[in-house]
């Protein structure tokens, strides 16, 4: 199940007046606004506060169109930038019209305040956040201020994008400051806190903001105008509440969805683990007295290679008396690593590329984009290397080791020594899913070697452990594995 898409809905019905039924005795959102307008102008008439040559505000005109009207005393028709239709009592207004942005703390030096990174306020629905003590002179220049109650919202991107917004709550002493990268809300008396904090969740007031971003790529902000200007749909202050409540209660339960989604995600990946366990104990599938042992297949294979093939001294755990323990090498007729001083790539996208660790899923090549380009020269060179085949493994085994995936044939691909290419006699799926067991994987880490970053190298590979079943087993297992991992991602698919 998508919650992400679930709790948009209900934002959604929210911010549409139809989560609850509306109450026609609650008092409407015009008559609140025009009570904080008249408080505005007794503030100003009063020298308390400055005239904003920005104030507007929205009304419906007898013809049932919207207009701004400017602090100059000019009128705008704004009907087209109108996105719905609210319910009865409530109002069309700009951001700016009910809040404050970015206010100033004045503060005694010595009181004891909250400090709160960016790092400090968790991303998406979840409206948390960490704190730490300063003392406020330590802090009170260079940093955002905000007071309890204020909400925060992310400017900088990815930040905005990942929903890092909050109400700042609890703070010591009720006040504190930031991180410079935020925008600071401070409500008035007609919209909660709350209710702002899930507007500003909305996926509308999402894609306004990276619509409008000031900045080069890599460092771009949200605009303050574009929050200043943001058209909010405001209800009743005693349906701002039912709502926020019943978000909430909405929220809870997506919480349980989610709660139960990770715990099924979590029984799938370990379902998988037990599956590939039982697999290379052979108690998968169950012997076949008929398959030609193991052995006799190696047996065959080295008189072929006129090469003999390596049994274990000691063998790692229990296998079928059909079954034999032999190291990598010697059911593989190709193991070898990319190359070691990797030419420089081109610019200009060509069909021959290298790629790395990094292009290696857990079952596919990925992140194609990212590789080196070569020219035809360059590439031909460095395939007398590799020369990889359909059906071929690619193993990573320099920085993020164990993962592997094997090839379709429909690149000219070669490697740099993060990755090693193997070949081998016996059905590489079966071989794809020991090296997937949590034995083997356990295995490469214990015998990687390295400092600054960790290697499981080609003389490693070779003589690691490979426990082999007969040939007509092997296509068993790697038959019923298939069977079970489908049914599994089927579920793990409907969770999504």
């Amino acid at each position: 199940m998508n919650t992400k898409a679930l709790r948009q809905k209900v934002l959604d019905l929210a911010i549409h007046g139809k989560l609850v039924p509306q109450n026609p005795n609650d008092e409407s959102a015009t008559v609140l606004l025009e009570k904080i307008r008249a408080e505005k102008a007794e503030k100003i008439k009063n020298g308390e506060l400055k005239a904003d040559k920005k104030d507007s505000f929205i009304f419906v005109g007898s013809d049932k169109r919207h207009y701004e009207q400017f602090s100059d005393g000019t009128v705008k028709d704004i009907e087209d930038e109108i996105p719905f239709v609210l319910p009865k009592n409530w109002a069309w207004c700009r951001l700016k019209e009910i809040i404050s942005i970015n206010p100033r703390n004045k503060l005694d030096e010595n009181l004891e305040v909250s400090f709160i990174p960016m790092t400090y306020i968790d991303a998406d629905y979840k409206n948390t956040h960490k704190q730490e003590k300063r003392v406020w002179k330590e802090i009170k220049t260079g940093f955002t201020h905000f007071a309890e109650n204020d909400v925060a919202i992310a400017k900088i991107s990815p930040c905005f994008e990942n929903r890092k917004s909050v109400i700042l709550h609890n703070l010591i002493n009720g006040y504190g400051a930031g991180t410079t990268e935020l925008f600071i809300l401070r409500t008035t008396s007609v919209i909660t806190s709350e209710y702002l904090l899930w507007i500003v969740k909305t996926d509308d007031f999402i894609n306004a903001g990276v619509g409008n971003f000031s900045g080069v790529v890599g460092q771009q902000r949200l605009a303050k105008d574009v929050v200043e200007n943001y058209l909010i749909p405001l209800p009743p202050f005693e349906e701002q509440q039912r709502i926020v409540s019943s978000i909430n209660d909405a929220f809870s339960q997506i919480n349980l969805i989610e709660n139960n989604s990770t715990d099924l995600q979590t029984a799938i990946k370990q379902a998988k683990s037990k599956i590939l366990d039982l697999a290379i104990h052979g108690k998968l599938v169950p012997q076949d007295p008929n398959d030609e042992p193991a052995e006799e297949l190696l047996k065959r294979i080295a008189t072929s290679d006129n090469r003999p093939y390596e049994k274990l001294d000691e063998e790692p755990f229990e296998i079928p008396d059909s079954w034999c323990w032999v190291k990598l090498s010697s059911i593989c007729t190709k193991l070898v690593d990319g190359d070691h001083n990797p030419p420089k790539g081109i610019e200009e996208k060509t069909d021959y590329i290298m790629a790395s660790s990094r292009n290696i899923n857990y079952d596919r090549l990925d992140d194609l984009e990212n590789v080196r380009y070569l020219t035809k020269e360059v590439f031909e060179i460095e395939n007398e290397r590799t020369k990889v085949e359909k059906g071929d493994l690619f193993f990573t085994s320099v920085g993020t080791l164990g993962r592997s995936c094997i090839y379709d044939g429909n690149y000219n691909i070669c490697f740099q020594r993060s990755v090693t290419v193997l070949r081998t006699t016996i059905n590489n799926q079966f071989l794809k899913y020991y090296f997937d067991s949590g034995y083997y994987q356990n295995y490469v880490v214990e015998h990687s070697t390295g400092t600054a970053q960790m290697g499981f190298y080609l003389k490693e590979m070779a003589n690691s452990p490979i426990v082999v079943p007969p040939k007509e087993e092997q296509d068993r297992i790697v038959s019923q594995i298939n069977e079970l991992f489908m049914q599994l991602d089927q579920i793990q698919n409907n969770l999504v």
